[in-house]
């Protein structure tokens, strides 16, 4: 499946089978929208995962405008966590019920996470903070502490899940894991790459950012052309075009990093691209800078109003405050980025810069 034909199916589904009523009902009452079930037969939640295992197969270049028209479109469903999850699962060798969506909890949120037991019968104790849709999960996909990844059923005993929003006013749950037993257990699948699931998912939300970035940039364009003040549209005012010029610009940024670290990902069409976290981070940090920008200048630019719950662009605004802080903020990435070169070394820095493998062949430099 080429690119522009997944592309022109987000755009024909997403743009007609979604609006900002369906945003509004999804954040009242914490429901998963039915367009769900459209969204799978579409498709989409096994986009990336292989043919063989009733997935599409395709390559994450190819699956970049999922991701990005989930931002753009403001899209209320757990479709990347699931994307995610079911790519990882059928990477580590098992399968799962492919229409129902899966919750995502990478390796650091779930740090304090107590595991006992041997071999594939894992038990776990603890807490996860911070999970989208898991109330309307069955499944949780969890990156273990020790490096292995774990599947465990909500609704089995010992899994509790506790209601909670965040500022985008959609469901992003406590679950409470108390001598519960894992579904099953695997070992990573992609033994290069650290935590996968914090990889994957910055991965995702860049992409995802970029998309409700250029939402916020369009409609504040066109809101600036809209709005007459003292006989002149506001977009003639050559402050405004400067706080334009420089979202678009920094958007550009973000969008072109996306891309990067989409290229490097491997996936069952490419693998031989090893994956690389460091892009991935790169993308996530410029992401975050660009939602930063975003936000500030989209609702200077439409004043007052942007911030009514009544208005589209808040959708987008409040997303992106969300999105920048899952699966590791800009600083926690840039630490880490930045650990990874000074242990490289100075002469290691361009030729790491220059290659495609970046954080495999800083790593490989700092051993």
């Amino acid at each position: 499946m080429s690119d522009s034909i997944i592309e022109d199916s987000i755009v024909r589904f997403f743009s007609k089978a979604l609006d900002i009523a369906d945003c509004v009902n999804a954040e009242k009452t914490g429901r998963l929208p039915e367009q769900w079930n459209l969204a799978v037969e579409s498709g989409f939640a096994n986009l990336l995962s292989p043919e063989s295992q009733g997935g599409v197969g395709v390559s994450w270049t190819d699956a970049l405008p999922l991701f990005r028209g989930l931002g753009y479109y403001r899209v209320p469903l757990p479709l990347a966590e699931t994307v995610i999850a079911n790519y990882l699962i059928n990477a580590g060798g098992h399968e799962v019920e492919t229409s129902l969506p899966i919750a995502l909890a990478d390796e650091v949120t779930v740090a304090g996470l107590q595991l006992s037991g041997s071999g594939a019968d894992v038990v776990a104790d603890g807490t996860l903070a911070r999970v989208p849709w898991a109330r309307a999960c069955d499944l949780i996909l969890v990156g273990l502490p020790d490096g292995r990844m774990g599947v465990w059923n909500l609704k089995a005993p010992g899994c509790e899940v506790a209601e909670r929003v965040d500022v985008t006013k959609l469901p992003s749950d406590t679950v409470v894991l108390k001598a519960a037993r894992a579904e099953f257990v695997f070992d990573a699948p992609f033994p290069f790459v650290s935590q996968p699931a914090r990889y994957l998912g910055a991965l995702a939300r860049s992409a995802m950012i970029v998309g409700a970035a250029e939402f916020a940039l369009e409609t504040s364009v066109q809101y600036a052309l809209d709005r007459v003040q003292f006989g002149r549209p506001i977009g003639k005012n050559q402050a405004i075009q400067q706080q334009l010029a420089q979202m678009a610009g920094q958007i550009a940024v973000a969008r072109h990093a996306s891309e990067l670290a989409f290229q490097n990902a491997s996936s069952w069409t490419e693998p031989e691209q090893v994956g690389d976290s460091l892009s991935a981070g790169c993308a996530k940090v410029l992401a975050g800078e660009a939602a930063d920008i975003a936000t500030s200048v989209a609702h200077q630019v439409h004043g007052a109003i942007g911030f009514t719950y009544e208005h589209v662009l808040n959708f987008a605004t409040r997303r992106m405050w969300v999105w920048r802080e899952d699966h590791g903020t800009a600083s926690w990435w840039a630490r880490r980025i930045g650990s990874q070169v000074v242990k490289a070394g100075a002469q290691s820095f361009w030729p790491a810069m220059s290659r495609t493998s970046l954080y495999r062949n800083m790593e490989e430099s700092a051993a």
